[in-house]
């Protein structure tokens, strides 16, 4: 899962949702771990941007940012089809 390892290794986002009760993971790689028991998910990112809350720079800093979702989007829209 090179998807989530990119999201995960640049320490941007975080994955948030709630998690089933009874599922063990344990066996499962450590970097899917916490995916593969969320009953649903969602990845979060808190930042400081007073700064820019009005200004120009919102909208491109928030297109930068998402371009990193792409592919996971990507991923979880064709697992979804299958």
């Amino acid at each position: 899962m090179n998807i989530v390892g990119e999201i995960e290794k640049k320490k941007e986002f975080i994955l948030m949702g709630e998690d089933y009760k009874k599922v063990n993971a344990s066996a499962l790689p450590k970097d899917i771990g916490p995916w593969y028991i969320k009953k649903n998910f969602y990845v979060s990112e808190t930042k400081n941007i007073e700064d820019i809350i009005f200004s120009e720079a919102l909208p491109r800093m928030i297109v930068e940012k998402w371009k990193d979702l792409v592919p996971l989007y990507r991923y979880l829209k064709e697992i979804k089809s299958e």
